[in-house]
């Protein structure tokens, strides 16, 4: 899978980047910046994409900035993944972060301390694996980033900053998250 950048007749700025997959066993389009982005409100568009993750199923999933109606700085994000079995989106900012407090809501996908893209993972089993940054009642900068999975059947918070880490001694807390995330084959996400 690939992200790749389009020219010619009817290609604008609007519509010129996409991701493409040979994972079904021919190359196809997976989705189109100006296309609408499915799980959103009608108007709402792709507007950009992160590195696409594919696995061996095939499947695809990828980060990709959103554009359209109703769409502002507070929703302007998403994670998508075919792992279900169809394109559909499995985490938007604004969105309530599961495993968080009321009101506690994602607020990125793609601030991470590489400064780069956060690309998701994606396991054998179409679960999709992602990085996310948090706002909301009592988020600060200790507790602001957070790691979410689909691996225990539906999406679930793994582990958050500021939040004791598993399997370390009492007082010690998770500090932070690195991405991309890796994984090995046959693990869950």
């Amino acid at each position: 899978a690939f992200r790749g950048v389009l020219t010619g007749t009817g290609v604008n700025v609007t519509n010129d980047f996409g991701i493409w997959s040979e994972g079904g066993g021919t190359l196809g389009l997976v989705a189109r910046e100006g296309n609408a982005a499915p799980g959103t409100s009608p108007g709402v568009m792709y507007g950009g994409f992160g590195n696409p993750a594919l696995n061996g199923a095939g499947q695809t999933a990828f980060f990709s900035f959103l554009t359209g109606t109703g769409v502002d700085a507070t929703n302007d994000q998403g994670i998508w993944s075919e792992g279900g079995g169809t394109l559909s989106l499995v985490a938007r900012s604004g969105d309530a972060a599961p495993g968080t407090p009321a009101g506690v809501v994602y607020s990125d996908f793609d601030s991470n301390v590489t400064n780069t893209l956060n690309t998701p993972v994606l396991n054998g089993a179409g679960q999709t694996a992602f990085i996310a940054s948090l706002t909301g009642p009592g988020v600060d900068t200790t507790n602001d980033r957070g790691l979410w999975s689909e691996g225990r059947g539906m999406l679930g918070l793994l582990a958050r900053e500021g939040h004791a880490a598993p399997g370390t001694s009492s007082g010690v807390v998770s500090g932070g998250f690195r991405a991309p995330l890796l994984h090995r084959p046959g693990h869950t996400a």
